[in-house]
């Protein structure tokens, strides 16, 4: 607010009545509080009843008294974006919620050739064809973001070593076992711009951070146990941290997150919260099926795959494997945690890691015989 009002300056002051000779003194002499509410006068007078005001990403405001205190009340038309679905109602205002809706196949590969048709680097014989840009769209389920960096990395990054066609071995490095080269991926910046990653960060920053702790952990599980490799589908995650599991207390052990798993419920409450604020999560407000689109993007939970790093990774893995295997031995919802248990096993597939890393401890085993 102080650099819009700052960018105005001493025209601000002119509906106080304020004498033209006296406004540059007038102005120099108000502190940032007094700029500021200066420049919300000037909004509330009559001649900027039709104006329109633009506040672009809303949600950059912290703490929540400066994102209220920021938004005007007196221009006639007020257009905010925010990535938050309910903002509308969390602030009170009488107004209309516009949401955008995900780009189409075609629209993305529109963005893609629009980028290209910039480009004078690389060669003819190495741009992509319609149909790789198609696949890389497919690749990347449609992500406008991951589409604008894919495109600039195949350009600055593959092509100058590439042999083939560099479209092909960008789309071999989305589909393979390499994860080093998708985290290059993830973390290329463009000369101008943010990488895949800072952009993913930025999110988590925004968020509470007494709940970020929830969001994070609930965002970490979703990611191995939702996707399937197999047939590109999601599995509705949330019964995993749903489930009734008394028994918790006896694989304390066995266990690293045993304090987010014994209130997992809250977690998930809290964490979905959060998520949801930042549009990382986002609800079906037409399908209640457990198997179809996802609610979190696969962009998303392979960000927080990189980000956990090796060893969280291997903590989590270990621990989903231990859970499923329990509720299986239980006759627990047997069909939902075995396509779980499958869907963590291809995860880890994708990041290195072997099977016999995943092997449950001899005091589990043990444990989970008795059970059986």
């Amino acid at each position: 607010m102080l650099n819009i009002a700052t960018s105005i300056g001493q025209e601000l002051l002119v509906s106080k009545k304020v004498p033209r000779s006296d406004l540059a003194a007038q102005w120099a002499s108000l502190d940032a509080s007094g700029r500021i509410d200066a420049f919300s006068d000037w909004l509330q007078t009559s001649e900027n009843q039709r104006s329109l005001f633009v506040f672009d990403d809303i949600d950059g405001f912290k703490p929540e008294e400066a994102l209220l205190l920021a938004i005007p009340e007196g221009p006639g038309n007020l257009l905010c974006s925010s990535r938050d679905p309910n903002i509308l109602r969390n602030l009170g205002r009488l107004g209309e919620a516009v949401s955008l809706s995900p780009m189409a196949p075609n629209e993305t590969v529109q963005l893609m050739e629009n980028i290209l048709a910039m480009d004078t680097s690389l060669p003819l014989e190495q741009r992509p064809s319609c149909e790789e840009l198609s696949a890389i769209s497919g690749a990347i389920y449609g992500h406008p973001l991951a589409a604008c960096r894919a495109v600039i990395y195949i350009c600055d990054k593959i092509s100058p070593t590439a042999i083939d066609s560099p479209a092909k071995e960008f789309l071999d490095i989305l589909r393979g076992s390499e994860w080093k080269w998708r985290r290059n991926f993830l973390d290329f910046r463009p000369r101008f711009g943010r990488s895949i990653m800072d952009t993913f960060e930025a999110s988590l920053d925004r968020m509470e951070p007494s709940k970020k702790v929830y969001a994070e952990w609930v965002l970490t599980f979703a990611a191995f146990v939702s996707p399937s490799a197999v047939n590109r589908a999601f599995v509705d995650f949330r019964p995993f941290f749903q489930q009734d599991r008394p028994w918790l207390a006896q694989l304390i052990e066995d266990l690293p997150d045993f304090e987010l798993f014994s209130e997992s419920k809250i977690a998930l409450m809290e964490g979905l919260s959060e998520l949801e604020k930042t549009s990382l999560w986002c609800r079906s407000l037409t399908s209640s099926s457990s198997l179809g689109s996802p609610p979190i993007h696969p962009l998303w939970l392979e960000c927080i795959c990189h980000r956990v790093g090796p060893a969280g990774r291997l903590s989590s893995l270990r621990q989903i494997r231990l859970l499923c295997e329990v509720s299986i031995a239980r006759h627990e919802m047997v069909e939902l945690f075995e396509r779980f248990k499958i869907n963590a096993l291809n995860v880890a597939t994708k990041f290195g890691v072997e099977p016999a890393e995943l092997n449950l401890s001899e005091r589990a085993e043990k444990w989970l015989s008795a059970k059986k």
